[in-house]
């Protein structure tokens, strides 16, 4: 899921809740394995929330199963409509292949065409391409994990 709406209702401005009622979304039910993808620096308008609103569905749902927040973009991904595209805020082509290659390692894992496709992924991020993305797996509370 690239850059899902988050949870509406009351986590919308009281304005948004009601223009855009649709935006009310229940990830409860999503049981199918999912990597929700998100921007850092997305700067949703219809809720105070911040960029961590577009994370609900990794919180809510019980099928995804990793969370990738791509670093210093927003909610383009750095180009995923098209570079010079309207819709594009912040053009990084280095971002937006990274969410190209990250999204497809986990399909071609999640798909069973490539098992160690994601893992590899993963290292790399541990790596090299540690400035552009990170991934979380842990769903608790940010309070409750351990570590670092």
């Amino acid at each position: 899921m690239l850059n899902a709406p988050g949870r509406g209702g009351r986590d919308l401005t009281p304005e948004n809740a009601a223009r855009l009622p649709f935006f009310d979304v229940d990830f409860s039910t999503l049981t199918t394995r999912t990597l929700v993808v998100v921007g850092e620096e997305d700067d949703p308008h219809f809720t105070p929330r911040g960029p961590d609103w577009f994370a609900d569905a990794f919180h809510d749902s019980p099928g995804a199963e990793a969370l990738l927040t791509m670093r210093s973009v927003g909610h383009g991904l750095g180009g995923i409509a098209g570079l010079d595209a309207k819709e594009t805020e912040t053009e990084a082509p280095d971002a937006l292949e990274a969410t190209k290659r990250l999204t497809l390692a986990w399909l071609r894992t999640a798909l069973g065409a490539a098992e160690d496709a994601w893992k590899a992924a993963g290292d790399a991020l541990a790596g090299p391409a540690l400035p552009l993305a990170r991934v979380t797996t842990d769903k608790r509370p940010a309070a409750h994990r351990e570590g670092p």
